[in-house]
């Protein structure tokens, strides 16, 4: 087992404990044409089947290179889907944005979580950055979730996130400041061990 890293009871890797980092990575990096087609969640669910298939693939050593790993993974099972629904050639000009994607979002996620206070030592000790702030954003209700996505990882203006979801400036407002404090809980909940796994 690679240090930061969890087993299941038979002594192999959890890759469940990723479910809400690869479902964050994907909705920034989804391909609006085929959400009439298939979820999140299924692109989710085959990315971690493909990663447990071909785990033994897997080189690295730290917490940071099985990320990076599966990030590989995301980008190429979610080009293969695209590939699947459109019949298009493969296109490395297409895939490599797709995989720069990826990795953008997942280091936005950890300005996120250093903006939110804990310090990165901190966290270490307990588990890879990302992947606890993924699951902390992942337990927010849904209306905060969305609003600290689309502000944070899109650079929507306040204004536009209220046209958006339907909803008033100042409820904008709020929903963000009250995500924001959630995720200071939620994070000082999991850097403590107090944590919960969100279903």
């Amino acid at each position: 087992m690679k240090s930061g890293e969890t087993e299941t009871a038979d002594g192999g890797l959890d890759l469940e404990r990723y479910r809400s980092y690869l479902t964050f990575l994907v909705r920034l990096s989804f391909d609006p044409r085929l959400k009439a087609k298939l979820g999140l969640s299924d692109i989710v669910q085959d990315t971690l089947v493909l990663a447990h298939e071909n785990l033994a693939q897997f080189r690295g050593s730290s917490p940071a290179e099985f990320t990076a790993w599966l990030h590989a993974v995301l980008a190429n099972h979610m080009e293969n889907v695209r590939r699947h629904y459109y019949a298009d050639k493969r296109d490395v000009r297409r895939e490599r944005p797709l995989a720069e994607a990826i990795s953008r979002s997942s280091d936005r996620l950890q300005d996120l979580f250093l903006a939110a206070g804990p310090s990165p030592s901190s966290v270490a000790r307990h588990q890879e950055l990302r992947v606890v702030l993924a699951e902390a954003l992942w337990r927010l209700p849904e209306a905060q979730r969305e609003t600290v996505i689309l502000f944070h990882f899109e650079d929507r203006p306040v204004s536009e996130i209220a046209r958006e979801l339907g909803r008033t400036v100042p409820a904008v407002t709020g929903l963000l400041r009250r995500g924001r404090a959630g995720l200071r809980r939620e994070l000082a909940a999991a850097i403590s061990g107090n944590g919960t796994q969100r279903n």
